[in-house]
């Protein structure tokens, strides 16, 4: 059992999102701290949040992990859907922005084995996922975001990601990159790039290219000798059958 303290979002709200995301449209999206595993997950996990379209988890490996709810008859289990950095670095993970929710929870039976004020986290840090990247992650009710920071001088093109399982994995005629499900369909919404100079903001093309189970970002003509900055985000539409 968990106890949530403070958690910002309201039952109005949860409902308001449940009828947007039926109707196709985006709901206010207000954001979800991360959880610290204390035991309430496997041991592999570091951080969690919980979202309307699942659960994303974060694993000691900086794997990212969107748990779907399945309710077809034949099949009740959750479908998990990894996003994996290929890189031979083992990247730093920690957390940020510590958030004033806190949660409670009995791990087991009795109250010998009660946790309390768990502490969470506004975002997440992963230092150095590829040679000159790293990655904030942030957890909003209807969406997941990952912040991509480019050195400068580094090449884009070495940040691969592997989804498992990539059955059906395609990149659509509007950009966005799509992943159906018997859960839902997972939705990697077409990314944003853009660099900065002092107070001037250039955005740059960008686009996933995919391969397989692996994915890049092709950007366009962009100044080397700054930094790049890519947000991506990621939209699980649930299926009415799962909202019973």
């Amino acid at each position: 059992m968990i106890v949530m303290t403070r958690f910002p979002a309201k039952a109005a709200l949860l409902t308001l999102s449940v009828f947007f995301f039926i109707a196709g449209v985006m709901a206010a999206d207000d954001p979800v701290p991360f959880i610290v595993n204390k035991g309430q997950c496997e041991q592999t996990v570091l951080f969690y949040a919980r979202t309307f379209g699942g659960t994303v988890f974060v694993d000691d490996n900086g794997d990212i992990c969107y748990r779907l709810h399945r309710t077809d008859a034949s099949n009740s289990s959750d479908l998990t859907i990894t996003e994996k950095f290929l890189s031979e670095a083992k990247p730093d993970l920690h957390g940020r922005g510590q958030a004033i929710t806190n949660i409670s929870f009995f791990k087991d039976q009795g109250l010998s084995q009660w946790k309390s004020y768990v502490p969470t986290y506004d975002l997440i840090d992963l230092d150095s996922v590829c040679t000159g990247v790293s990655v904030t992650l942030s957890a909003f009710e209807n969406t997941f975001e990952k912040r991509f920071e480019i050195e400068a001088g580094s090449d884009s093109r070495a940040l691969e990601i592997q989804v498992e399982p990539a059955d059906g994995l395609a990149v659509t005629a509007s950009g966005d990159m799509t992943l159906n499900t018997d859960a839902g369909q997972v939705r990697f919404i077409k990314p944003v790039a853009f660099q900065t100079d002092g107070d001037r903001t250039k955005y740059l093309d960008i686009a996933y290219v995919l391969s397989g189970d692996q994915y890049h970002f092709a950007l366009g003509k962009r100044n080397p000798l700054l930094p790049t900055t890519i947000i991506a985000r990621t939209q699980v539409v649930v299926l009415a059958e799962s909202l019973k």
